[in-house]
């Protein structure tokens, strides 16, 4: 997918206006790598996508960009995820973050149909939000 990365930072700074603590950055990172591994393919196209997003993120932090880690994410940390990210904003962003990945090689698979679901109950996004965010993912996508 070929994306803009101006167009990226804008698109993400208009769900969330406010700073990012390094905390709130680095879980938005692990959605966004978790989605790029849950249906069990490590795409290339999205790896790539996601060290792009973590070095937008990393930026609204404030801090300096991490590399994104390699290690399996932790049973039970998308239970745990709703309370690294507290307020609406974060959430949010790690929401956008995660279906910008899902939709970054053009093949949406049932996991990540799933995860999606999943991931907005988690994050306690409303159904309405979670689409509204998704559409605004997709017009960026299709940009």
């Amino acid at each position: 997918m070929k994306l803009d990365d101006a167009k990226l930072q804008t698109t993400l700074k208009q769900i969330h206006t406010g700073a990012l603590a390094a905390a709130e950055a680095a879980a938005i990172v692990d959605v966004a790598r978790f989605a790029a591994s849950v249906d069990g393919r490590m795409d290339m196209g999205e790896m790539a996508t996601v060290a792009r997003l973590s070095k937008i993120i990393y930026e609204m932090s404030g801090g300096q960009e991490s590399p994104v880690p390699s290690t399996p994410m932790p049973d039970g940390w998308l239970a745990q995820i709703g309370t690294r990210l507290a307020t609406s904003g974060p959430r949010e962003l790690a929401y956008a973050a995660a279906r910008l990945i899902i939709i970054a090689d053009r093949k949406i698979t049932k996991e990540e149909v799933d995860l999606g679901v999943k991931l907005g109950e988690a994050l306690h996004i409303t159904p309405a939000r979670t689409q509204q965010l998704d559409a605004l993912i997709d017009a960026l996508a299709q940009a």
